[in-house]
């Protein structure tokens, strides 16, 4: 994805995972992953299963040459962490 970055900055929970990654919004910067074809079925089990703490947000996404609007999950809030990198390059 254009104009997004990964970071580590929505606090976890003690003892199991300290914190989650995230992607926001940074002008220029570019985030590779995985996109997953799904029903809507399938997203609503997994909106479901997020909760309250993300938000679905929809932005474009280059697939073998081709861009296409997909679905990705982004923190409502960022809960700050005290960590030495917050951003993962």
């Amino acid at each position: 994805m254009i104009n997004y970055k990964l970071v580590i900055n929505l606090k976890g929970l003690n003892f199991v995972e300290r914190s989650f990654a995230n992607i926001c919004f940074e002008k220029d910067a570019k985030v590779k992953g995985v996109v997953h074809e799904l029903t809507e079925t399938g997203l609503a089990r997994i909106v479901t299963s997020e909760g309250e703490t993300y938000k679905l947000v929809e932005a474009p996404v280059t697939l073998r040459n081709k861009t296409v609007i997909a679905k990705h999950y982004g923190a409502r809030r960022i809960q700050r962490r005290k960590f030495p990198y917050q951003s993962v390059t």
